[in-house]
């Protein structure tokens, strides 16, 4: 409705306000099973890393509150997101968890 852009090219790596804002409607909390952190609070996480050619948009993007941020830079717990399944948390035993979804 403002005319802000949603998808950026490959050049910009910082999230723009009016991305973060509207990430924060479309995943009001952290993106982790159970975490209730406000959107606002978080991190805001590429899915598929920038250096791996990841891109800043809102197909990419997901908040998350800095613990599970670390979570899943710092150990085993990774995510999920191929195009046949559903985003899924997966464990370092392998269990897997989805992701809460939206309150809409």
């Amino acid at each position: 409705m403002t005319g802000a852009p949603l998808v950026l090219d490959r050049k910009t790596y910082r999230v723009p306000a009016a991305l973060r804002r509207w990430l924060g409607i479309t995943s009001p909390t952290c993106v982790f099973p159970g975490c209730n952190r406000a959107a606002r609070e978080c991190d805001i996480d590429h899915r598929t890393a920038w250096a791996d050619g990841g891109t800043t948009d809102d197909d990419n993007l997901d908040p998350k509150c800095r613990h599970h941020h670390r979570l899943r830079h710092e150990s085993r717990w990774n995510l999920d997101h191929s195009a046949s399944a559903d985003t899924a948390w997966v464990s370092p035993l392998g269990g897997r968890y989805g992701t809460d979804p939206p309150p809409f």
